[in-house]
């Protein structure tokens, strides 16, 4: 924050009764010494499309209050302290889906519209989230800042999925979700002419405890899965780049991390349809069958590197080459069925990659022009992969978190920009991705053998092709500046799960415009955006049980229809 006092306003009106306010300010209380800011936003909109099985409550609904406050202290010219503290609810209704097949229960077609569900659970949800965050920077020396980032944050969901997206409850999902995480890091960072370095070390501490119970109703029967993970992690790092001419600059880097996890999982079999009740980290009642009680734990640790050089052939264009290695901690399958599967007990490896990066960046035309290019490859090693399957003839279902012993990702990414003319700027971007698995060992739990997929199976939300391009007008118009703004967005077709589906997406594109004024003084701004402007239906998640509680439940979620929002902000 800097020394003034300042206020920011705006409101928003759209489709689908889209209705927003948004308030952001600060105030100097003692004048370059203590600034106190806050943040203050209210989204609410109608739904897209209705529950018609639920006195039509609205689908797609967002119904969110959010605020944040910012406390800076500035005691003398060399420390620095800025605590602040953010809290968001969003009691948005849960999500119903779209059946893509009829029902093998009720004979219920797929509807005509994508955003009307069937679906028969409560539409009430709740999720929130809150933290507090406190940063400390000294300044030791010309050269040398220390630096302390100290945090605590916590969660809570209330929420509950339809999968069958019928009246009946062949397939009903309530869950609990309840966590909290706190991290501390202490950091230096160095600078001089020819030499930065910035290390440290990080620590964080974080439980995530939660239950869900799957309600076969035509069983009569529900499965709850639930426990809880606990994990520290301890990790120290170092990096650094040095000027070796005044062209070439190498840097140097690492990270050792060492990672623990405790874990306590349940997998239990009620009679009739039982909700989970609050805590969420313990069973709802007493169980009529035990299919998982474990409790295990386990550490990682490793250490990746970076290595990268920087060649700058003259003042427009540079190129680079880089190494680096990456780390996902293992764990614990909290869905695991150990009747199912007897190895869900056991914990699944973690992830690495190694990656490898070069690229060219430039300024052409005296700066009008600016064209990227990188290609990389990314080999992993272990790559996890989450795995739910129906099994006993739509009487159960087995998760598994698997460890593909090899998989690759290589491709290139293009970016460009031109400056037409003082005016009209023009920006584009491509990229292109190849991702396979050399190896998948699956555990086939109807036939209890291990299975190497990889020639089956694809990496699942990984289009092959993706671009943008867009483009800026600027001028003036009765003193006022006036931003035209378009963009064309395209994405190639979509496999969403590991194995194709119903639900996978075909190629499409997305439009979106704008147009923007602001007044003479900057202090007023109006502006109308359109959103998906042609209006395109397109699946961005989903769920593939074929044979699951009776009842075939392949149900598509959808990115969000043609929107357009008119927005008024003032600046005191």
């Amino acid at each position: 924050m800097d020394g003034e006092g300042e206020l920011y306003l705006e409101g928003q009106y759209g489709t689908y009764n889209a209705l927003n306010f948004k308030a952001i300010g600060q105030t100097p209380i003692i004048e370059d010494k203590f600034h106190i800011g806050f943040g203050f936003a209210t989204l609410n909109r109608d739904g897209f499309g209705k529950f018609l099985n639920k006195n039509n409550a609205e689908n797609y609904n967002k119904k969110m209050i959010s605020g944040r406050l910012t406390l800076e202290f500035t005691p003398s010219d060399n420390l620095f302290i800025r605590i602040s503290g953010d809290i968001t609810e969003d009691d948005s209704n849960a999500r119903g889906g779209h059946r893509l097949v009829t029902s093998l229960v009720t004979g219920e077609e797929p509807l005509d519209d994508v955003y009307d569900t069937r679906a028969g659970m409560d539409v009430d949800n709740e999720v929130t989230s809150k933290g507090i965050a406190m940063t400390v920077e000294y300044d030791m020396s010309e050269n040398l800042i220390a630096k302390s980032i100290t945090s605590y944050r916590e969660g809570f969901t209330d929420t509950n999925i339809d999968f069958d997206n019928t009246a009946i409850n062949s397939l009903d999902v309530p869950a609990l979700y309840d966590d909290n995480q706190f991290t501390q890091e202490f950091q230096l960072n160095y600078s001089s002419d020819r030499f930065n370095m910035v290390g440290g070390l990080y620590y964080y501490q974080g439980d995530a405890c939660g239950k869900f119970g799957v309600i076969l109703g035509l069983s009569g029967i529900t499965l709850e899965n639930g426990g809880c993970v606990e994990t520290k992690s301890y990790s120290a790092y170092a990096q650094g780049s040095y000027d070796l001419t005044d062209k070439l600059s190498l840097s140097l880097g690492g990270r050792y991390t060492n990672d623990k996890k405790s874990a306590n999982v349940y997998r239990y079999i009620y009679l009739g349809a039982v909700f989970p009740t609050i805590p969420a980290d313990q069973p709802t009642a007493a169980p009529l069958v035990v299919q998982s009680d474990f409790a295990d734990e386990k550490s990682w640790n490793k250490f990746t590197p970076h290595i990268g050089l920087d060649l700058q052939i003259n003042d427009d264009i540079m190129t680079y080459a880089k190494f680096s290695t990456g780390f996902k901690s293992g764990g614990f399958d909290m869905r695991g069925n150990v009747s199912a599967n007897p190895n869900a007990a056991e914990p699944f490896d973690p992830e690495t990659v190694n990656t490898y990066e070069i690229g060219l960046k430039s300024e052409l035309l005296d700066g009008r022009a600016r064209v990227n290019i990188a290609a990389f490859y990314n080999d992993y090693k272990d790559m996890q992969v989450t795995v739910q399957r129906s099994i006993n003839n739509g009487t159960d279902f087995a998760s598994q978190v698997l460890n593909a012993a090899n998989a690759e990702m290589k491709g290139f990414e293009i970016e460009a920009s031109f400056a037409v003319s003082e005016a009209l700027t023009l920006n584009a971007s491509m990229g292109y991705i190849d991702a396979s698995f050399k190896e998948v060992i699956f555990f086939n739990s109807d036939t209890q053998l291990d299975e190497d997929v990889s020639d089956t199976w694809s990496i699942s939300n990984t289009p092959e092709f993706s671009s943008n391009l867009s483009f800026t007008y600027e001028t003036e118009v009765s003193d006022w500046n006036m931003i035209l703004t378009g963009n064309w967005a395209y994405r190639s077709s979509t496999q969403i799960f590991e194995v194709p589906s119903l639900l996978d997406m075909g190629s499409y594109s997305l439009f979106n415009a704008g147009i923007t004024f602001i007044s003479p003084e900057g202090d007023w701004t109006v502006s109308v955006h359109g959103k998906n402007i042609f209006n395109k239906r397109y699946r961005i998640a989903g769920y593939n049980f074929a044979n699951l509680g009776g009842d075939a439940s392949i149900i598509g979620y959808y990115g969000d229809p043609a929107t357009v929002t008119a927005t008024v902000g003032f600046r005191f």
